[in-house]
């Protein structure tokens, strides 16, 4: 390609060229000039800055961009930032200006911009009422629900639950949770958590069972892609303690106490997107939790999980989702007394909780949301789940599987971080019952 200097030299030496040909060679000349000053000039980035992150931190927003200060400025490198935005769920909308001019001259030298994000936070402070009805017995709890603690997406869960009494022997559950993710903006994160309930088991008569079950544990996870980015492969380890006491009520007989230390593994991959009513992307990996003797346990167990997850988004219909889960799990023995998987209830609706108990498990749920046109925070579902439990993993193939269908209603509140209101109305078709089923997240 020709430089400026080298153009004005050629053209003195064509002088004596006919003038049709000095028309055509000098047009190919400036053609050229034209073309090799529009290749370099380039836009870069001035300044980048934030409005409306009253709560959240500027450092926080700078780690979802995938540019700073002095890159060239690439539209689709926007875009990935502002999706990266949307993903954390902390924000209601994700605008952007430029406040600099880009020069339309296409002469024009290197240009710099001044790009400023626009977001709008979600509420993160949550207290909800928590009420359970099922069969004879009414929960009755609170939940509090805090995110975007410190401004870094830091989240906060707690619940306290009255289950009421059983033969004078109040019942209640308490869960504590709390999640520090991307440590000092590395690719590592960090999850605390605590529970503590206590059931009466009064299935077998003159053997009442006051049972107080405990656990608490810490896990560190770790993004494993090049980029450090919140998707990808990913893998997790943790440990955690967990104690039951079986408090029998006769006092003639001994109590009987259960602990554990487990180790947890998990490797998988997920890359999901949000997209303000419905989701996209898939996620999917192995986990284990061992407890054995060799790890100073008192008890032993292994509980294996294989699980799928995937949705759909469809370009004719943009807030549609097709949402397919599959999970396969087994276990060496009976985990702390009881079998290590149940289903029924929330997962295998139409069936009541923890209808089917035992250490292999096949799960299978599929659905399919659509919105009401005019108002896409309300959105209907159609569902299919299919599952069963069985003693050994073997079983699966010839055990066959329960079915549940039916229909319910999703209403996304937009003002809070992951707060869908959802309701479903199941029929069971082996038992030939219907059940309802309700919650405030996702189905999965």
């Amino acid at each position: 390609m020709l430089s400026i200097d080298a153009s004005l030299m050629a053209i003195e030496s064509i002088s004596s060229m006919s003038k049709t040909k000095k028309i055509a060679i000098l047009s190919i000349m400036l053609i050229s000039i034209l073309y090799d000053a529009s290749v370099h000039a380039v836009t870069t980035i001035n300044s980048i800055r934030f409005e409306g992150n009253e709560t959240t931190k500027e450092i926080f927003l700078r780690r979802e961009m995938y540019f700073t200060e002095g890159d060239v400025f690439d539209e689709t490198r926007l875009a990935d930032s502002i999706q990266a935005l949307v993903d954390t769920g902390l924000f209601t909308n994700i605008n952007y200006y430029i406040s600099s001019d880009i020069p339309e001259d296409e002469l024009a030298t290197d240009s710099q911009i001044d790009l400023v994000i626009q977001v709008k936070e979600k509420y993160y402070l949550l207290l909800l009422p928590r009420i359970r009805v099922k069969e004879n017995e009414t929960n009755i709890g609170l939940q509090l629900r805090w995110d975007n603690l410190f401004g870094m997406n830091h989240s906060l869960r707690f619940l306290e639950e009255n289950r009421g009494s059983t033969g004078n022997i109040d019942e209640s559950r308490t869960e504590f949770d709390y999640t520090y993710p991307n440590v000092k903006g590395s690719r590592y994160s960090l999850n605390f958590s605590y529970a503590a309930e206590n059931k009466v088991d009064n299935s077998n008569p003159g053997l009442e069972t006051n049972r107080i079950d405990q656990s608490l544990g810490v896990s560190v996870s770790r993004w494993l892609n090049s980029s450090g980015r919140n998707f990808g492969w990913f893998a997790n380890v943790g440990w955690s303690v967990r104690e039951r006491e079986n408090d029998l009520l006769d006092n003639l007989l001994a109590d009987e106490k259960l602990s554990a230390l487990v180790l947890s593994l998990e490797y998988g991959f997920a890359e999901t997107h949000d997209y303000g009513y419905n989701r996209s992307g898939k996620e999917f990996g192995y986990k284990v939790d061992m407890a054995n003797r060799i790890i100073h346990s008192d008890t032993e167990f292994a509980r294996h999980e294989l699980y799928y997850r995937s949705y759909y988004r469809f370009k004719s219909r943009p807030l549609d989702n097709l949402n397919v889960q599959t999970i396969l799990g087994h276990a060496s023995h009976d985990i702390m007394g009881n079998q290590a998987f149940n289903i029924g209830g929330d997962n295998l609706r139409g069936y009541e909780t923890a209808r089917f108990e035992d250490n292999a498990m096949l799960l299978i749920n599929m659905e399919y949301v659509t919105p009401l046109q005019k108002y896409p925070q309300l959105r209907f579902v159609s569902f299919v789940d299919l599952g069963n439990t069985y003693a050994d993993v073997e079983d699966v193939v010839h055990g066959g599987l329960k079915t549940g269908v039916g229909f319910g209603l999703r209403w996304k509140i937009r003002s809070f971080v992951k707060l869908s209101l959802r309701v479903d109305l199941g029929y069971g078709i082996s038992d030939q019952d219907y059940r309802i089923t309700a919650g405030t997240s996702y189905s999965y």
